[in-house]
């Protein structure tokens, strides 16, 4: 796809492509809006629960209401990135991450690996990260604002959603701008692309679009950053 114009979001979001892991094979926690609720304690976390591998590093997970916890703080924004270019133009491992949607997450947490793609710990997000998080909403509440009555929403870092999928772009053909929050060459496998559509020129709905298109979408951002990816793999080793 060509595009003419990009959005203040898109222009964010196509410079991550370039300066950021990303992921084509993963998995995504896109929880519902959940009620207040406090941590729940470590016993009342189920072994087999997705967030059971971070526990040993501060992490509680309450299933009741999906929300994520650290040192007792409401994480705002969690996200395990292990993917890695495999050096023929595809990607492994995965991008986990959550969002809070209660709107009192006061914390992002990374976790942290080491040179073997080993978990090893976590941390707590800079300032600038927490802000270009906050600034990355700003930016995606704004793109999407004549598109929020046909479904689409953000999250309070700056994702995208419509009918309850997580969306990695939303493009409109018509205004030929492109908006793009997710980063590099894919995103967790669940997600979806959107596109505008227009009924005599006028924007009357967004459609998912399908495997096919999707998966072309894909291929073109592992080719984007393929160049980010050898350089990743180069520092791994």
């Amino acid at each position: 796809m060509k595009f003419k114009k990009t959005t203040a979001a898109a222009s964010i979001a196509i410079a991550c492509l370039l300066f950021f892991s990303a992921v084509v094979l993963g998995a995504c926690s896109a929880n519902p809006h959940s009620p207040e609720t406090t941590p729940s304690s470590a016993s009342e976390e189920k072994m087999d629960s997705p967030y059971a591998a971070y526990s040993k590093y501060g992490i509680t997970y309450d299933e009741k209401t999906d929300s994520l916890f650290y040192n007792n703080e409401r994480i705002r924004y969690f996200e395990d990135d292990s993917t890695f270019y495999n050096g023929d133009n595809t990607i492994s491992g995965s991008l986990f991450f959550h969002t809070d949607k209660t709107g009192e997450g006061d914390v992002d947490i990374y976790t942290v690996r080491d040179s073997q793609n080993e978990l090893t710990g976590t941390r707590t997000a800079t300032e600038d990260e927490f802000m270009q998080k906050s600034g990355a909403y700003e930016s995606t509440n704004q793109a999407i604002s004549g598109y929020k009555k046909y479904g689409a929403s953000t999250d309070a870092v700056g994702n995208i959603y419509f009918e309850d999928f997580l969306v990695r772009e939303l493009y409109d053909p018509v205004m030929e701008t492109i908006i793009q929050e997710s980063r590099g060459a894919g995103f967790p496998k669940d997600s979806i692309d959107v596109e505008a559509v227009y009924d005599d020129g006028v924007l009357s709905g967004l459609r998912i679009v399908s495997k096919e298109e999707y998966d072309i979408h894909t291929q073109e951002r592992i080719e984007t950053v393929q160049d980010f990816w050898v350089e990743q793999q180069k520092q791994r080793k």
